[in-house]
């Protein structure tokens, strides 16, 4: 059934937006919904054609991805590097649900990332990403004592779906959750100045440093990415997608 109701949201929603010229749409470069599944291919419907790989325990049933309890993630390929590569302005989009009695503890648990170096360090390799231990969205220059970033300091919350943006433009960068923003920050360096090289390492769920944790125990309905800070009123558009989950 959710399968079905997503697709007909896709349809009244392309068909809406077709009608209205929204101009934020036009600019989603990578766009999963995980309605559109071959196998353990996660096919891309932005204009990209970005298709991730289904690793280890990471499964969709329902439209919905599974990390699963171990060291399932989502590959993105180096083709996502390439799209990231080419970025100032963006936004990225996230819905996702913790599942109840989740363990959280210590290192890693990122949602996603876009890592040069497989396995970074204290001062070497650049990336983007975000994790949920903290909910910290983080851009490096170079390993984690070089990182700019936007958090809350908490755990996502366990239980309800959550919505995730982060909003960068003019190396302005915002946290938004649940369509409010929570922290701000400027001097976030942009993808296309940190990465000397399209980075060959992204991820939904697996860790880009030796040690840390998979991210167990969390579904994802909807990730996206946008070359441009979007408006609120796609935030408020993405807040509409959000609640036809919950």
């Amino acid at each position: 059934m959710n399968r079905i109701f997503k697709a007909i949201s896709a349809i009244a929603s392309i068909a809406l937006l077709s009608a209205c010229g929204n101009p934020d749409e036009k600019n989603i470069v990578l766009h999963y919904d995980f309605n559109e599944v071959e196998g353990n291919i996660v096919k891309d419907l932005g204009p990209n054609h970005v298709d991730a790989v289904l690793m280890n325990e990471a499964s969709v049933g329902n439209s919905i991805m599974s990390l699963g309890n171990g060291s399932g993630y989502l590959d993105m390929t180096s083709k996502a590097g390439d799209v990231m590569k080419t970025l100032d302005d963006f936004t990225v989009s996230a819905i996702y649900r913790v599942k109840p009695d989740t363990k959280v503890v210590g290192y890693g648990y990122f949602l996603w990332c876009f890592s040069q170096k497989e396995a970074n360090a204290a001062e070497e390799g650049p990336y983007h990403a975000f994790r949920i231990n903290e909910q910290r969205c983080e851009t490096s220059t170079g390993g984690y004592k070089h990182e700019t970033g936007v958090q809350t300091g908490t755990i996502s919350e366990m239980g309800p779906w959550l919505s995730v943006i982060f909003r960068q433009k003019d190396g302005h960068g915002e946290l938004i959750l649940d369509g409010k923003v929570v922290d701000t920050e400027d001097g976030f360096p942009t993808p296309s100045s940190i990465f000397q090289v399209a980075p060959e390492f992204n991820w939904m769920g697996r860790p880009p440093f030796n040690g840390d944790h998979y991210l167990n125990g969390v579904e994802v309905y909807d990730y996206r990415i946008y070359g441009t800070a979007i408006s609120d009123d796609e935030v408020s558009r993405l807040m509409k997608l959000s609640a036809e989950v919950k």
